[in-house]
């Protein structure tokens, strides 16, 4: 359990200090704030009709993340050889793939935030009534979706040698 904790942090370490990431949070972050402010003021500013109108964009969020998310972990090793490094190395096949999983579900949970922010501030700055079951539920509904998407990426990036 202890080579998968390093070889999560690993994973992890180069996902949060890669540009890209940043970049993309950012994109993704400015999208959702904006679409579900539009909501809000679209549905009267009921939080909890403005939540369910954005559930089409995290739906599109959720099946666009994951093969961004998954297409590099085992196909850029192979790519840049790096697989022989890591699989020589004394770990199991099952380690270096619960790693690259979890990296990838943590990674995928950053993207969730965007919504609950916009929720803690309406809570905080505007006194919203806010339902947090219904956040939760919706939050936990997309990333047991994206569990399913995130394994079939893996997958499909330990098959193929070809990121795209």
């Amino acid at each position: 359990m202890r080579v998968t904790f390093i070889l999560l942090r690993r994973e992890l370490h180069a996902t949060f200090t890669s540009f890209g990431y940043y970049l993309l949070l950012a994109i993704v972050a400015s999208v959702t704030a904006f679409l579900f402010l539009n909501q809000l003021g679209v549905q009267g500013y009921d939080t909890r009709r403005a939540l369910l109108g954005s559930f089409t964009w995290l739906y599109l969020l959720t099946i666009g993340l994951a093969p961004l998310l998954t297409m590099r972990l085992l196909a850029e090793e192979r790519r840049s050889g790096s697989i022989e490094l890591l699989m020589t190395a004394p770990v199991d096949d099952s380690q270096v793939v619960a790693a690259k999983y979890l990296s990838s579900v943590i990674v995928f949970g950053t993207f969730m935030t965007p919504i609950w922010f916009s929720h803690i501030v309406l809570a905080a700055f505007f006194d919203a009534a806010i339902d947090w079951g219904q956040l939760c539920a919706a939050t936990l509904g997309f990333v047991n979706v994206a569990l399913i998407f995130l394994a079939v990426g893996l997958l499909a990036s330990a098959v193929c040698s070809v990121q795209l």
